[in-house]
């Protein structure tokens, strides 16, 4: 498995939070008292959002959000992250970096 999660999309745009300190949390386990415990402590986003259990990452330029998270519980272990031209990804280990696609 991946160890891109748990990961969270922010409510406003499409910065992503990973929080590696709660995987040995769901690494064999996801249930919805670790999603709540989890979720009362994901930070605010610098775009002045919230990152959250139930958001999905969203279009530039129109905002409409992409519908990755359907079960919230079972998106903890989620291993694959979708991160946009132009989101971050912040970590709570290690710096954050912003994702520019060239062509």
């Amino acid at each position: 498995m991946s160890e891109a999660f748990p990961h969270f999309y922010c409510s406003q745009c499409s910065n992503v939070f990973l929080n590696r300190k709660a995987q040995e949390l769901v690494y064999y386990e996801a249930t919805p008292e670790l999603l709540a415990q989890i979720a009362a402590t994901l930070p605010a986003c610098p775009c002045g959002g919230h990152f959250t259990p139930t958001a999905g990452p969203k279009c530039r330029w129109c905002h409409h959000e992409i519908p990755l998270v359907r079960n919230p519980v079972q998106h903890l272990q989620n291993p694959n992250m979708v991160l946009l031209d132009g989101a971050c990804l912040i970590r709570d280990e290690g710096e954050p970096y912003q994702v520019h696609i060239i062509g």
